[in-house]
């Protein structure tokens, strides 16, 4: 079991720095979103996963980035996305709900999708948006896991809020 664990902190560190990196090295939001969301499903051993951003003029969510759906299913998670608003503190008691719209969609989809965790993403006290990880099959996610993805959700935070700052000065 130490060893197990030993090998997920080596494998976080290494996917961490490799967004550090990203985050250095590129300057497309896109790009570095897809890398931290990748990065964030197959440390938890996803299927799938999404990252919603918060539009910060209309405070409207909007796909960001996905993995590992194809793109033309991507509307198909609406439901998921507007339909149960993120609360601090709340998330167990959404899930029931997240999972019920997660089966609905997956039955549409033919995805195999049975499980969701989101995770805030937040940068100083700031919203910024929403990281969804989806599994499949009879595995569900454990308590560990909301732990092991906040530290995606917080360079995910960081890389948007940069990339909004960049923007701004060029503009």
């Amino acid at each position: 079991m130490a060893r197990a664990l030993v090998d997920i902190r080596v494998l976080q560190r290494e996917y961490l720095l490799a967004i550090s990196r990203a985050l250095t090295a590129e300057l497309d939001l896109h790009d570095v979103l897809r890398i931290i969301l990748q990065a964030a499903v197959e440390i938890v051993s996803g299927r799938a996963g999404m990252i919603v951003l918060a539009d910060q003029d209309n405070e409207m969510l909007r796909v960001a980035a996905v993995y590992g759906i194809p793109p033309h299913l991507v509307d198909l998670f609406e439901p998921l996305v507007r339909g149960v608003p993120y609360q601090e503190g709340k998330e167990q008691d959404a899930l029931p709900e997240l999972t019920e719209i997660l089966k609905q969609i997956t039955q549409q989809a033919n995805l195999g999708l049975t499980a969701v965790t989101r995770i805030p993403m937040i940068n100083r006290e700031e919203p910024i948006g929403l990281i969804y990880v989806f599994h499949s099959g009879n595995i569900r996610f454990g308590s560990d896991v909301a732990d092991l993805l906040r530290s995606f959700a917080e360079q995910a935070a960081i890389a948007v809020k940069n990339a909004r700052l960049y923007q701004a000065v060029n503009q």
